[in-house]
């Protein structure tokens, strides 16, 4: 059931020292920093989902605060010295999307310090902070991208009953007519609690694991149904739709049948169409689901914030369409205030910045995508749906700042430095 990964295979015309076509000398999982990234990615995503749980649960009080952040930073010194050691043994090499994705980090956080000193937000030491967390927190799930060892049957045997507990919790703890939310259940530790977006996260990227983990189409099924579940009692509208999108067109990039394709298609078309039918009779059954609510979205104050700061965000770019104006929107709305697409890129960091976010988000799904097509690895697989996710997130939710974006980044790098020939058994099992 599990998927048999390709090893990585030194071709007779490679050369060891090669930047336009890099190779691995040995597959991933024999470095040193497969396991650590193995362990960082459970510590981050379902052990985060956990937390949460267990501390609405009564079982253990918040000792790591919000978990995210603290973890990743307790995580990102074993990181960067396997990274550091895989580099130096060439077994891992960068590519133009990890350098542009270094340089945009970088240039982010030149504008950030510039900005704190002589900007309109200077001296704001909580935005700078803010701002120069999201930064770090993709360089570390950039690191967990690059180094993950997906070769690992023990790690995707885990995943797995981590995702099953997951979702159990998911199904089994509502604090609504079909809404599973825990900052409800809060009371002394509500800043300390995720908000569904975080909590929808953690499902969405450990169903994308499970999902490139295997070549059978019925434990793909099983797992996106289980995942697609999990979401819709979670009510985190952006991660239900945009993990459904993801495994949609990947799919239908991946699939050479037609007849396959086409019956996936009318599948899913039958499947809202009953959906419809049933509409009132489903709402009657969960009357508080935030997803139900989007067949009402002008009434939506979410939806209708997003708008109002999107507005916000061209007036500002129409006023310096050149420099943009660093966090302006902090001293009107607060940090939350941006707008939830990469037009933030242009407001915070100019029009250079924004440009080098579209490009790098472009380049992301180009080269993912064009892989697929050709070699439907697991690696390959997992960086297609990461990089759908992160196109529409960034286009229609997230800011350009989003940590999905480093593990995108880190994704493709595994994905590209697969050779033809680690693919010749994969294909004839397709």
């Amino acid at each position: 059931m599990l998927r048999k990964r390709g090893k990585h295979i030194r071709q007779p015309n490679d050369t060891p020292n090669t930047h336009r076509n890099p190779v691995l000398t040995m597959g991933r999982g024999s470095g040193g920093g497969g396991g650590i990234a193995n362990i960082s990615f459970i510590m981050l995503f379902p052990c985060f989902f956990i937390y949460n749980c267990a501390v609405i649960f009564g079982y253990i009080t918040p000792f790591l605060g919000g978990y995210f952040g603290n973890v990743a930073l307790i995580l990102s010194g074993p990181l960067a010295l396997t990274l550091i050691f895989s580099v130096l043994k060439k077994r891992i090499a960068f590519y133009p999307s990890d350098l542009l994705f270094a340089g945009l980090l970088l240039f982010s956080t030149i504008i950030a310090f510039i900005n704190y000193f002589v900007g309109e937000i200077a001296n704001n030491k909580e935005f700078l902070f803010w701002f120069l967390s999201m930064i770090y927190l993709n360089m570390v799930c950039y690191m967990v991208g690059i180094q993950i060892n997906l070769e690992s049957r023990n790690f995707t045997i885990l995943l797995l009953v981590l995702f099953i507990l997951l979702v159990s919790i998911t199904f089994s703890f509502q604090t609504g007519d079909g809404l599973f939310y825990l900052r409800v259940l809060a009371e002394d530790y509500h800043e300390y609690i995720s908000s569904y977006q975080g909590l929808g996260s953690a499902l969405v990227i450990t169903g994308f694991l499970l999902l490139s983990a295997t070549k059978s189409s019925f434990f793909k099924s099983l797992v996106f149904a289980l995942c697609f579940f999990a979401l819709f009692f979670n009510s985190s509208r952006s991660e239900f739709i945009f993990f459904s999108l993801s495994v949609v067109v990947a799919f239908l990039v991946i699939n050479k049948s037609m007849v396959r394709a086409l019956f996936f298609v009318g599948l899913c078309f039958i499947s809202l169409v009953l959906v419809y039918s049933n509409y009132q009779h489903i709402i009657e059954l969960y009357p508080n689901n935030r997803i139900l609510k989007l067949a009402d979205i002008e009434q939506s104050m979410s939806v209708q914030n997003r708008i109002y700061f999107m507005k916000v965000a061209i007036d500002t770019i129409l006023t310096n369409p050149i420099f943009g104006n660093f966090g302006s929107y902090v001293l009107i709305h607060g940090m939350g205030g941006y707008a939830h697409n990469l037009l933030s890129a242009w407001v915070d960091i100019g029009l250079i910045g924004f440009l080098g976010y579209v490009f790098l988000v472009i380049l992301i799904l180009k080269v993912s995508v064009a892989k697929a097509r050709v070699f439907p690895s697991g690696e390959v697989e997992l960086s297609l749906y990461v990089a759908l996710f992160v196109f529409f997130a960034v286009v229609f939710s997230k800011m350009y700042l989003y940590y999905f974006i480093g593990l995108a980044v880190g994704f493709l790098n595994r994905a590209q430095s697969l050779k033809n020939a680690d693919y010749s058994g994969l294909l004839s099992r397709h």
